[in-house]
C-alpha cells in the first residue's frame, strides 16, 4: 500500500475520532446543562410554591387550633351556629387554597370535612351535639383527626425540618414530635 494512502487513512482515522469524541462530549454537558436547568426550574417552583403555603397555611391552622381548643376546653360554646359559621370559613379557606395542599394535607383536610359534614352537620339539637363531643372516644378520634391535619401542614411548609434539622424528618403524630424533640434537646 502507499505511504500517502495510509497517511491519508490515519488523518482520516483522526479526524473521525475527534468529531466522534466531540459529539458525545457536546452530547454530555448539553444532558448536563438541561439537568441543570430543570433543577433550577424545580427549585424556583419549590420556592414559590412554599412561600404560596407560608402565606395561606396560617388561616387554616388557626381554623383547626380554634377548633381543637372549642373541642378539648370549651365545649359548652360548641353549638349548631358555631359549627355552621366554622364548616363555612373551612369550605371558604379550602375553596381558595387547597391548590397549594400536598398529597397529605389534602387528604387529611378532606378526611376531616367529610367527617364534619357526616357525622357533625347533622342538625341535631345542640345539646345532643355537645353531648356527642363530650363522649371520650369520639372526642379523641376527631382531636386526633385534627393533630393529624396540622401535623401535615408543618411537615408541608417544613417546620420539623427544621425543628430537627433532619431533612428527611416527618411525623404524623403529636406524641412523636414531642418525644423526637426530647431526644435532640
Amino acid at each position: 500500500m502507499n505511504t500517502e494512502v495510509i497517511v491519508s487513512l490515519i488523518a482520516l482515522f483522526g479526524v473521525a475520532l475527534s468529531v466522534i469524541v466531540a459529539l458525545i462530549s457536546s452530547r454530555q454537558v448539553t444532558k448536563t446543562e438541561l439537568k441543570k436547568h430543570l433543577g433550577e426550574q424545580k427549585q424556583s417552583y419549590a420556592e414559590k410554591l412554599l412561600e404560596k403555603r407560608l402565606n395561606t397555611y396560617p388561616g387554616l391552622y388557626q381554623l383547626t387550633s380554634d377548633f381543637l381548643k372549642l373541642v378539648e376546653y370549651e365545649r359548652e360554646k360548641f353549638t349548631n351556629h358555631w359549627l355552621d359559621d366554622f364548616k363555612g370559613q373551612l369550605i371558604d379557606w379550602d375553596s381558595k387554597y387547597a391548590l397549594f395542599l400536598s398529597v397529605n394535607s389534602g387528604s387529611k383536610l378532606y378526611s376531616f370535612r367529610r367527617k364534619l359534614v357526616t357525622e357533625l352537620l347533622d342538625k341535631m339539637p345542640d345539646d345532643e351535639l355537645r353531648e356527642k363531643i363530650e363522649d371520650k372516644p369520639y372526642r379523641r378520634e376527631i382531636v386526633a383527626q385534627v393533630e393529624q391535619l396540622e401535623i401535615a401542614l408543618k411537615n408541608d411548609i417544613g417546620i420539623y425540618v427544621v425543628e430537627f434539622s433532619d431533612f428527611d424528618k416527618k411525623s404524623g403524630d403529636y406524641r412523636k414530635v414531642f418525644r423526637e424533640t426530647q431526644k435532640t434537646s
